[in-house]
């Protein structure tokens, strides 16, 4: 029998914050693009100093962003990236986390970029939203809304800034949110660099180390990279309104000394004389005060474990250190009831949602998401299924203290396939489609699995019966699947039938994790693709990508080995993405990969960050510390050297193989090299300078050296047709 045991109890710096916040009513909201561009220290100060209720809005999730710590990427990123900026928040002392629907999508130039794939009122009515909801006496707009912002994303967030600031006060303007207008006081933009009067400057010395604690919790951004640099910890912000010479500051008309008796007095006063947001707030501030005062602590131990699925049931007792009424609450349809002292009965309801992001797309391709609850929208986190109150009297004035319990919902079964989409050359005769399936259950789980398969189409086996005995449990199954004779290029989409979910777990160390729930599906990509006969290739994972899978599905095969294997046997190595940043044997054994070109083998090093830009390299070549790239995916791509052999064997490249691309074309090219290197093409993004340092390549002994910043780790994973056949002739190439 599992057991898990949830302890509440406010720590001592809580306490102190609660009490703090007792002082004031002032409301805060940031507004910036993403996960980690926040001002960490400006909204402590707030916080911790001030006492505010400050809420953080980043209009996306960063799914576009790096990965330094796992293979996440798009969804499971953005999951990611939200268990982190939520570590950041409790640090910081923030009382709230919100987003809107819109995914960052990449990388953008301009604004005008981000608002062809962002509609910009659709943005913006979610941002009044937010603002009408939050009520904030200060807006603090990250960005300025100028080019100056140096992203489009950025840029964008500081026109949606205002536009919401002075939108969220007209009742004309979306009256459909059926929310009142909200007019906030004041309206500051952050002074990054080099402050232009008026402006406002905070001393942010007292928060200083605990703004860089929960800044440093974007690992995956950063990994442990300096955040702050060294100098007067000082915070400017430049105002709307010339004449606000510093921030609006909202007293609170209660006051209370420490100890029970004293804040529940303040409980009652608090009831009794305030209204709307500002009772809501300050109830829970003085709930909190109270509890901590009280040193309450309210314990949850359940029989299930972290996990349940429909129809389970279990056993969960609350523990409250004081006298008081206890009780459960769960979704309708469960079944709770409650037994002797404070143990409940729970039955999950047998057709429970799993708990999993209300936020999904159809498509890589589309840059919003879509609400499966309109209840949760703009939340980091799905609502807990169940949650324990405990209600409890001081001096005969009513107060509570809540948790919410630590579970999950997961279907009983779960089925994820390898990838999301694959490759089949044109000519090849099966298609190997591997999956595993789990088992959540407490119990065993027994059916059979088939394939809803495209006309024509048949799988050996046809049906695949499995036996999951005891939860947890997970059997890979795998499926050969036959084209029909005559197969044309296109996309050919499998499903599992019954119909089964991908339940993917997101966790990050110490902050919890996320599920994602979406239909068991894989795309096949018919494509005209050759290969030469008898290639062998060798791959150096970097940060972690699924390009060797992708390999594999075109018939490449490539085997994993270490930069300091004997490499002689390959006819190609490939470096993963970032490698040089994220491993210290490649920089330990450079040496080893110029010798293996030296010797006649052809080595190509994906795009890297500017811990490569030391030339490690045969040749000269430089990045600089802000290395281009090209965001737009469907940029222009001009062919530099049109006889060169990589444009012509096996596949003869045409513009066509330069479509339908995802997120961006490839980032951090070279800006300088040395004549020896030959770059292969052209692109870039609206309004930007020809880049041709993103695909070199420079003789080197007997063989080839290659540094191709393509994004082959994004095109490459979602099928893309042409990516397949430029890449099928970069690892065919030969000295």
């Amino acid at each position: 029998m599992l057991t898990a045991l949830i302890s509440s109890q406010v720590s001592a710096q809580d306490s102190v914050l609660a009490m703090r916040r007792l002082g004031t009513n002032l409301r805060v909201l940031h507004i910036a693009a993403h996960p980690d561009d926040e001002d960490a220290a400006t909204l402590t100060w707030f916080a911790r100093h001030k006492g505010a209720h400050v809420v953080l809005l980043s209009l996306n999730r960063g799914e576009a962003g790096a990965n330094l710590v796992s293979n996440d990427f798009f969804e499971r990123l953005g999951a990611l990236r939200t268990l982190e900026f939520l570590g950041a928040v409790r640090i910081y002392g923030a009382s709230g986390l919100r987003f809107t629907r819109v995914v960052d999508y990449g990388y953008s130039k301009n604004v005008a970029e981000t608002f062809r794939n962002w509609k910009q009122e659709d943005v913006l009515r979610d941002v009044v939203r937010i603002v009408r909801e939050e009520q904030p006496h200060i807006v603090l707009s990250r960005f300025s809304g100028t080019p100056r912002d140096g992203h489009g994303n950025h840029e964008a967030a500081g026109i949606l800034a205002l536009q919401a600031f002075h939108a969220a006060a007209d009742p004309s303007r979306f009256p459909d949110l059926n929310l009142p207008p909200w007019k906030a006081a004041q309206f500051f933009y952050s002074q990054r660099r080099q402050p232009e009067p008026p402006f406002v400057v905070i001393d942010t010395s007292s928060v200083a180390e605990q703004a860089r604690t929960g800044y440093a919790q974007h690992k995956s951004q950063f990994a442990g990279a300096p955040f702050f640099q060294q100098g007067p910890p000082r915070a400017y912000w430049r105002p709307l309104d010339p004449s606000h010479s510093a921030f609006l500051d909202v007293p609170s008309p209660l006051t209370a000394q420490p100890g029970p008796s004293s804040l529940a007095r303040l409980l009652q006063t608090v009831r009794t004389t305030l209204s709307g947001k500002d009772r809501e707030i300050k109830i829970a501030q003085v709930e909190q005060a109270l509890a901590a005062s009280l040193h309450a602590a309210l314990q949850v131990e359940s029989t299930s474990g972290p996990v349940a699925t429909p129809g389970e049931r279990f056993t969960v007792t609350v523990n409250f250190s004081r006298d008081g009424v206890v009780a459960l609450q769960a979704p309708p349809q469960w079944k709770v009831v409650k037994r002797n002292g404070n143990t409940f009965d729970v039955t999950v309801a047998s057709n429970a949602v799993p708990t999993a992001v209300c936020w999904s797309r159809a498509s890589v391709h589309r840059s919003t998401y879509d609400i499966s609850d309109e209840k949760c929208f703009s939340k980091p986190l799905p609502d807990a299924p169940l949650r324990a109150v405990a209600t409890y009297r001081i001096d005969g004035i009513e107060a509570s203290l809540q948790r919410d319990v630590d579970l999950t919902v997961a279907p009983a079964v779960s089925l994820r396939f390898s990838s999301s989409a694959g490759y089949l050359p044109l000519g090849s005769r099966a298609y190997l489609l591997k999956a595993v399936l789990r088992n959540h259950a407490k119990t065993a789980a027994k059916g059979t699995l088939a394939l809803r398969l495209p006309p024509g189409w048949t799988s050996q086996p046809r049906a695949l019966p499995y036996n999951l005995t005891a939860q947890d449990d997970e059997i890979a199954v795998e499926f050969q699947l036959i084209p029909p004779p005559v197969l044309l290029a296109g996309k050919y989409e499998i499903e599992a039938v019954p119909p089964l979910t991908s339940f993917h777990r997101v966790s990050q160390l110490n902050l919890g994790a996320l599920h994602l729930n979406t239909p068991a599906r894989h795309t096949i990509q018919a494509v005209d693709v050759k290969l030469p006969p008898g290639l062998r290739t060798a791959y150096i994972p970097g940060t972690g990508d699924d390009v060797p899978e992708a390999m594999r599905q075109l018939g490449i095969a490539p085997e994993i080995v270490t930069p300091d294997a004997d490499l002689s046997p390959y006819h190609t190595v490939i470096l993963g993405i970032r490698a040089y940043a994220a491993r210290e044997d490649v920089k330990v054994h450079n040496a080893r990969l110029l010798e293996y070109v030296r010797n006649g083998g052809v080595l190509i090093v994906q795009y890297n960050t500017q811990e490569y830009d030391r030339n490690f390299g045969p040749h000269p070549y430089s990045q600089t510390p802000r290395a281009e790239e090209v965001s737009e995916e469907d940029s222009p791509v001009t062919i530099l050297e049109p006889q060169h052999p990589v444009f012509h064997t096996p596949n003869k490249i045409t513009p066509q193989d330069f479509q339908n691309w995802v997120e961006q074309r490839g980032s951090k090219f070279f800006t300088a090299w040395d004549p020896l290197w030959t770059p292969l093409i052209e692109t870039h993004d609206t309004g930007q300078q020809p880049q041709k340092g993103i695909w070199l390549v420079a003789r080197h002994g007997k063989g080839l050296y290659v540094y191709c910043a393509l994004a082959w780790y994004r095109q490459l994973p979602f099928a893309v047709p042409g990516a397949a056949r430029l890449f099928a002739n970069l690892v065919s190439l030969r000295p």
